[in-house]
């Protein structure tokens, strides 16, 4: 089997449609979230059946335990129960390059897969990337898709992500059609992934407003996930191992954003101290979640809560934040976002 990555779907045998996390997978399965489970009280309909969309992730492995426990695993790496699918239990493997490549020639179009077709063709031709470098997920990839759904795309390689990025910012300052979040937009964006921290939304809007892979394109919001590609990944799930430290508020300084693009993301840290908890420095803040890309640059002073964990990896021992629950957060300290002084003194 071809490997699997963040931006596949993967359909089980029951129908249920996972969506793949990261890049790194156990040998015998792959580690996916549960998105679209088939039930007649679902609200969206592909080939007769009806699915229901189900995004809390809480909720999530509730479902799954109740119904299909075999799809929480422990994994001794990361000592934790997370979601994975056993490879014998894939039905159909979903690619958002072959997806997309469909649309492509495809010759009766739907109003959103014109829009798709459209976008992606201006990102390759400004980009100038290969066509095989980017794909459509999300509800359209497994034809769930409503006339309200968003545009998610996926784009391929390290290099090809920085080229997409730049093409985004120079297609926002002339063309028309494609526009970042304004501040009605950009609160309503932070209340969706944010509203569970202890920040005002109002600094956060504008962090997302500043966003480069989101907005709006067609009248439609849009995100793009940037992947790296698989000559980019030097490394092996079984090279790490992980130990929860606890949970921590921490600040440090960012010295390198290259994989701030990217999912998963990372940030970086040099000056790093923990202001609760005595768990030493941390070298990094890792997140496989969207909604952490972009968050903060080189030089940020940044203020971060999330949980710490011990990294092995070939030998050698490091502390990482790992962030990707609801109450959980990367904030940079900046003059223009104007952070009340009880935030950056807690």
């Amino acid at each position: 089997m071809k490997k699997l990555r963040e931006g596949d779907y993967i359909e089980t045998k029951e129908g249920l449609l996972f969506h793949i996390k990261g890049v790194l997978h156990p040998k015998d399965r792959v580690i996916a979230f549960l998105r679209y489970f088939p039930t007649e009280k679902g609200e969206r309909e592909r080939k007769n059946r009806r699915f229901k969309k189900i995004y809390p992730l809480d909720k999530r492995y509730k479902y799954l335990k109740k119904n299909f426990p075999k799809y929480i695993f422990y994994s001794k790496k990361i000592r934790k129960k997370i979601q994975a699918v056993p490879l014998e239990d894939i039905k159909k493997i979903y690619r958002p390059q072959e997806k997309l490549e469909e649309i492509r020639e495809k010759k009766n179009l739907t109003s959103i897969e014109e829009k798709v077709l459209n976008f992606s063709n201006k990102i390759v031709q400004i980009s100038g990337i290969d066509p095989h470098q980017i794909g459509v997920s999300g509800s359209i990839l497994v034809d769930l898709h409503k006339s309200d759904s968003d545009i998610d795309l996926v784009g391929y390689g390290e290099e090809a992500g920085w080229k997409i990025h730049s093409a985004i910012k120079k297609m926002r300052d002339k063309d028309t059609d494609i526009q970042p979040y304004d501040e009605e937009n950009g609160l309503r964006i932070a209340k969706f992934r944010w509203e569970r921290t202890e920040l005002p939304l109002e600094i956060l809007a504008k962090i997302e407003m500043e966003k480069v892979l989101h907005g709006m394109v067609y009248g439609k919001d849009f995100f793009i996930r940037l992947v790296k590609d698989w000559p980019d990944i030097d490394s092996s799930y079984n090279d790490f191992e992980y130990s929860p430290k606890g949970v921590a508020k921490i600040e440090g300084l960012v010295s390198d954003d290259s994989d701030s693009i990217f999912t998963p993301n990372r940030y970086v840290l040099e000056e790093s101290q923990t202001l609760d908890g005595n768990h030493g420095k941390v070298e990094n803040i890792t997140s496989y979640r969207g909604r952490f890309s972009e968050q903060a640059v080189q030089g940020d002073k940044i203020l971060a809560y999330g949980r710490i964990e011990e990294v092995t990896c070939r030998n050698r021992k490091f502390n990482r934040m790992l962030l990707g629950k609801p109450e959980e957060y990367l904030l940079p300290i900046r003059k223009n976002l104007k952070i009340p002084k009880q935030i950056t003194e807690k």
